[in-house]
């Protein structure tokens, strides 16, 4: 029997939808649309940050020309030094000289995640992404289960404090990693963005000469556009495996499972 569901439960939020046969290839963009704006959303809740400064620091622009020009002035590594006062994690100093290196690359990893949420405070000024209507979940976890001809993926999460926050972090944007792949194989204006985008120098001028790609993105998936763009850039709005495997060295996030086949077949 096919299906796809995906349900989430926060403290100050809930979200519930499962689809059964017959299922169409709508009903599972809206599910997985709805499901990775709410992990891009609710992963910064479980990271070690003071939120409310970084966002009060963060630039408010309005309009995309002014989200342009606030990426155009960015300092990445400066701004990672500033933004490094935020983060609540700290790393013990080691004591042996052959663990430096390691402890350096963690901070710089705790750092990016700042920087990220930093990004992501930017898009939600000029491009904001309300959560999707809630629903009643069945348990608090957040989970993503799909088994149709197309897809076959099972990851989830409890958030009923029995694990640490670091872990939920790590797994919501292990999901939302899924989730974002899935959605650009649903949408051809983000697939033809990928095509255009291939694959481009982690730079700062590099995310500058692509801005435009996003900027002539359809309006409904703007948001999703620019996330791309700077994903692809070395500037993700949202916690990437990468960071995670930087700041926590020591979880061991499995890959998604599920297949993601090229052609699209009728759900």
């Amino acid at each position: 029997m096919q299906f796809a569901l995906f349900q989430a439960s926060f403290p100050d939020y809930e979200y519930s939808l499962e689809l059964h046969e017959p299922i169409s290839e709508n009903d599972v963009a809206k599910l997985v649309s709805d499901a990775r704006t709410i992990c891009a959303q609710k992963m910064f809740d479980y990271a070690p940050l003071d939120r409310q400064k970084i966002a009060e620091l963060a630039p408010r622009p309005k309009t995309e020309s002014q989200l342009a020009q606030e990426i155009s002035s960015l300092k990445p590594s400066s701004l990672e030094e500033k933004l490094s006062a935020f983060i609540t994690e700290k790393v013990p100093e080691p004591t042996d000289e052959s663990k430096a290196k390691k402890a350096e690359a963690r901070k710089k990893g705790l750092a990016k995640i700042a920087l990220q949420y930093y990004l992501k405070a930017m898009l939600d000024s000029a491009l904001p992404k309300p959560l999707p209507k809630s629903g009643k979940a069945s348990k608090k976890e957040v989970r993503l289960a799909a088994n149709t001809d197309e897809w076959k993926a099972v990851k989830k999460v409890a958030t009923d404090g029995s694990v640490a926050n670091k872990e939920v972090a790590a797994a919501l944007a292990g999901i939302h990693d899924t989730l974002k792949r899935k959605q650009a194989e649903l949408t051809p204006a983000l697939s033809a963005l990928a095509e255009k985008l291939g694959e481009p120098r982690k730079s700062m001028s590099a995310l500058l000469a692509a801005l435009p790609l996003a900027a002539q993105a359809p309006a409904e998936f703007k948001r999703e556009a620019y996330e791309a763009v700077m994903a692809a850039c070395g500037y993700s709005p949202y916690i990437d495996a990468e960071t995670v495997g930087s700041a926590w060295p020591e979880l061991k996030i499995p890959k998604p499972r599920g297949n993601f086949g090229k052609k699209k077949k009728a759900l």
